[in-house]
């Protein structure tokens, strides 16, 4: 397909994603309501819908009634599921009305983004801080983890957290990562731009004064020269590649600490 904004295939295409995009997800989040008396409105006249779509392929997800080919939608609830006539009757002078062209509508889906095998293997090794309400809390979610957590594994903080999310609206200092967790290692994702490590976690991974920026990253210091504890990407901390000696691959490891300071530079942020 074309880039051009101008093509007018582009346009249509987009055009038709939209009304496809806003139809899943007005199925996704509206009840459904088939009872035989739902056209009728509560001052007993024919109920008007607010919303028609028709001339489409609808996926019900009824096992008695799996396909549909129009749905009118009242006040946040389905009101008629099934033929372009039934949807039609409840037209109303306010009623918009949306032409699918035989395009497909499937409910919205929800993708909670699982990596299987990783979710898997790292269920119980992750510490999670979506929906935590203030940065007080999860800095004692932290300390409870690393007070369980046996050596020599670490606790690492990943996921779709954010410091906007907590009362405080800011991120953890590397001195509260250090008092919450004083001798397990503690690694912080924060988006895909940074990472935070304790002290323990820099004496685990062997950075020091002398250990150079990885390939796109760097390794905040002090005035001193010594690590910080901060790892910044440029432009993403997770993906950094140095050219390993042929025939060696560092990764990750799931059940100890990472495997040594040469490796460091590709699973400080893991």
């Amino acid at each position: 397909m074309s880039k051009d904004p101008s093509d007018p295939k582009r346009r249509h295409f987009l055009a038709a994603s939209s009304v496809l995009g806003a139809a899943g997800a007005l199925w996704s989040t509206l009840p459904l309501a088939l009872a035989g008396d739902s056209y009728i409105s509560s001052s007993g006249g024919i109920m008007s819908a607010d919303l028609i779509l028709y001339n489409g392929r609808l996926h019900t997800v009824d096992r008695e009634n799996p396909q549909a080919s129009a749905v009118a939608i009242k006040d946040g609830r389905f009101i008629a599921v099934g033929s372009d006539a039934e949807a039609m009757a409840l037209l109303g002078d306010a009623t918009r009305v949306i032409d699918l062209n035989k395009r497909t509508v499937i409910p919205g889906l929800n993708d909670s983004h699982l990596h299987l095998i990783r979710g898997g293997l790292n269920y119980n090794l992750e510490l999670r801080w979506e929906g935590v309400p203030s940065l007080a809390d999860a800095l004692r979610m932290l300390k409870d983890q690393a007070d369980r957590t046996p050596t020599p594994q670490w606790v690492r903080v990943v996921g779709g957290w954010s410091e906007f999310q907590f009362a405080e609206k800011r991120l953890p200092t590397l001195d509260e990562l250090n008092r919450a967790a004083p001798d397990t290692p503690v690694f912080v994702l924060h988006l895909y731009d940074r990472a935070l490590l304790n002290r323990a976690a820099l004496r685990a991974v062997g950075y020091d004064r002398n250990t150079p920026n990885p390939p796109g990253g760097e390794i905040q210091r002090d005035s001193s020269g010594e690590p910080t504890g901060m790892l910044i990407a440029r432009p993403m901390p997770l993906f950094s590649t140095p050219p390993w000696p042929r025939g060696r691959r560092c990764r990750w490891s799931t059940r100890s600490t990472p495997p040594d300071s040469s490796c460091a530079s590709s699973i400080a942020s893991a």
